[in-house]
Formats: structure tokens, C-alpha cells, sequence
């Protein structure tokens, strides 16, 4: 059952500080800083609390969308499929790279099962992208304040609105930077194995997987994109390739008429 306790800063920074050399600790209370900062402003008037659930503490808001995520990894397993393949397999850590990573919950989903060697977190929306951070510093993390494209020029969302459902759109208003996946895989150059990639873009993910296949094919053990607009995009048009090296399984959502692909690599 879920429960709200009071948000304890205190115990939380010195639980990092004491394990952060004097690089780690500079960068990580300048960010502590401006998240102060940033929750002092009171943006929307979004509260920011820290969940407990059973053994995991992670921080959140009470923005749409958030606590529904949070129950559909925690309560429904939506990742369920890899782990019992971390299981079968005997895998005992992988590198995440996590495009639409929210506020972290599949990174802390994941940690607390102490299978996430490396993690690189993507999230565009900076309201997000504050408590991803609390949610998943460590010495093995690396964030980026940018949306997943194609290329490095930029993009414009829909709305500006503090939300999981913003999406990419020549017509949007809101200007954020931009990463290309080629660029995430090259931060694990000396650590390429097991890659976990996890993609949930809000409708981005036909042009990054048209332009990225050969990237994936070669560099990724295992998959979860999310796919929108199913109804009016020929998904199979980009899944059938994938299924030449990955065996995967279909988990639809419906109440947001999209479904999440599940890959796993042939030769595990």
C-alpha cells in the first residue's frame, strides 16, 4: 500500500554524500541547489513528495500521469518479461538506457532489484527531469536535460504543459535540445554489454527506430519501446525487422491505445 511520508532532504543527501568523492559531491549540491530552488517556486503549484513502497523510497509529484505509471512497473510488472529473464539467464547486472525516462521509475524499479550496472536517463521536460535526478544520482549515472531525435538541431514540443504526455511537433511551442542514440550507446563504449534499451517518446519512436535499426540490432541485448498511435501508424512496418533478431511479445495498453514491444536478442 502506498504511503506519503514527509520529504526527508536531510537524511537523502547525506546518504549520497557520504559514498561521492569531491567532483561527485560539487556537481551533485549545485543540482541540489537549483532543485531547491526550483521547488521554493512552486511550479504550478506541483507538490514534490518521496513514495514509500514496502522497502522503496522514491520521489515523485502529483502530476497526471505520474502515480499511474508508478502502479503499472510496481503493481502490474509492466516489466515482467525481463526480468524473469534476468532469472532464467542468470544475469546479474545490465546497462539501462532509459529515452522518456520521466522521473526515474523504471531506473528504481530496476535498482532495487540490484540489476543496473550503468544508467543513462533522457527526459526533456525539466520539471521531470529535477526529480529523475534525485531519483537516480549515483557515480554510474549520466542525465540528459534533452529529448531522443534524430539529430542534434532541436525540436519543439506540443504544450508546455508538466505532464507525460508532451510530444514532438513542428507546430510546438516549447524549444528543448536534442540527443541522438548513437550518441547514448557511445558513453558505454568500454561497457557496451548487456544494453537495455527503453524507449517511451509519445510518437517520436517511428523516426528514431527508421533511423536507428542497424544501431540496435548491434548494440542492444534487450528492449521495451512504446508505441502510440497504433490505430493510425503501421507499427509493423517498424517492429517485423527487429523480430529477425529478437524474439519479442506484445503488451498492449489500452486505455492509451498504445502497446509496449518487449525484445530480447536471440543469442542470450
Amino acid at each position: 500500500m502506498l504511503s506519503v511520508p514527509n520529504l526527508n532532504l536531510k537524511k537523502f543527501y547525506f546518504n549520497i554524500y557520504k559514498n561521492l568523492g569531491f567532483l561527485e559531491t560539487f556537481r551533485f549540491l549545485t543540482y541540489c541547489l537549483n532543485f531547491l530552488l526550483y521547488k521554493k517556486l512552486n511550479i504550478n503549484s506541483n507538490k514534490i513528495e518521496n513514495f514509500k513502497y514496502n522497502n522503496l523510497e522514491v520521489f515523485t509529484s502529483y502530476i497526471d500521469g505520474n502515480i499511474s505509471t508508478f502502479l503499472e512497473i510496481f503493481e502490474e510488472q509492466e516489466y515482467e518479461y525481463i526480468l524473469n529473464l534476468t532469472e532464467k539467464k542468470k544475469i546479474k547486472s545490465f546497462n539501462l538506457i532509459d529515452c522518456g525516462a520521466n522521473v526515474g521509475y523504471c531506473y528504481s524499479y530496476f535498482k532495487n532489484l540490484n540489476l543496473i550496472n550503468k544508467y543513462i536517463g533522457v527526459e526533456p521536460i525539466e520539471y521531470n527531469f529535477k526529480i529523475l535526478f534525485l531519483n537516480t544520482f549515483s557515480k554510474k549515472t549520466t542525465l540528459f536535460n534533452k529529448a531522443l531525435w534524430i539529430n542534434n538541431k532541436g525540436v519543439t514540443f506540443t504544450n508546455t504543459t508538466l505532464s507525460n504526455s508532451n510530444s514532438i511537433s513542428k507546430e510546438g511551442t516549447l524549444k528543448v535540445e536534442t540527443v541522438t542514440l548513437e550518441e547514448l550507446f557511445n558513453i558505454l563504449k568500454e561497457d557496451s554489454e548487456d544494453i537495455f534499451l527503453k524507449i517511451d517518446i509519445e510518437g517520436a519512436e517511428y523516426e528514431i527506430l527508421e533511423q536507428n535499426l542497424k544501431l540496435i540490432e548491434n548494440k542492444v541485448k534487450y528492449f521495451a519501446i512504446e508505441f502510440h498511435n497504433t490505430d493510425k501508424n503501421d507499427y509493423k512496418k517498424y517492429t517485423n525487422p527487429l523480430e529477425k533478431k529478437f524474439r519479442t511479445i506484445e503488451q498492449y495498453k489500452e486505455k492509451y491505445n498504445c502497446l509496449v514491444l518487449f525484445g530480447i536478442h536471440k543469442n542470450l
